[in-house]
């Protein structure tokens, strides 16, 4: 349908309104497509309000399309971002390998590192989450702590002892309240303590 074709490449957030559960899986990956194009070219702003929209594009090629945005440091931090949402809110565990290779190349954005991070920390496998434990236990340009609170948490306390976890603990960098490093030290950290560790 030509008038389908032309909403796909020029608008196809207006799509997302839509129930596309009855949708072919090659327009499902035209949309996802464009909106990927898209926001890399600058014409779609990011919005957080569509977050839970993108589970619709879910589709059997869906985990290619994305990694193709994820690992690709010359497309634009939008699009990229934009791509790991898709895949949070898709539960792509797949994509979880990508993503720690992302958070802990310093050769990438903070910004997108730092989405990397909270991916991994929150939908990837133990074996990936514990390979965040570099975002703490190596020197990383981390501004605003982020890094080291994604790291934390997502290897405490299954892979670092409270002892150890402790002993990484400093002075939050950040000049705000509410960062994941200080959300960390003032919530996770007592909520997963484990019984044997109150005395420490």
């Amino acid at each position: 349908d030509d008038v389908l074709q032309i909403i796909v490449e020029s608008d196809p957030v207006v799509l997302l309104q839509s129930d596309l559960s009855g949708v072919d899986q090659e327009i499902k990956a035209a949309i996802l497509d464009s909106l990927l194009e898209l926001h890399n070219s600058g014409e779609l702003v990011y919005q957080y309000d569509g977050f839970n929209k993108f589970k619709q594009l879910s589709h059997a090629g869906i985990l290619g399309q994305l990694k193709s945005y994820i690992s690709d440091s010359t497309k634009n931090s939008q699009s990229r971002y934009v791509a790991i949402d898709i895949a949070e809110i898709c539960n792509l565990q797949d994509a979880s390998p990508s993503l720690v290779e992302v958070a802990l190349s310093s050769e990438d954005t903070y910004l997108i590192r730092a989405r990397a991070a909270r991916f991994v920390a929150t939908t990837g496998s133990e074996v990936d989450k514990s390979k965040l434990k570099d975002l703490y236990t190596v020197p990383q340009d981390d501004p605003e702590d982020d890094l080291k609170g994604y790291g934390l948490s997502a290897t405490y306390p299954k892979h670092i002892t409270t002892e150890e976890v402790l002993s990484y603990l400093t002075q939050p960098q950040a000049n705000y309240v509410g960062g994941r490093y200080q959300r960390f030290v003032a919530h996770d950290l007592g909520e997963r303590l484990p019984e044997r560790d109150l005395e420490i």
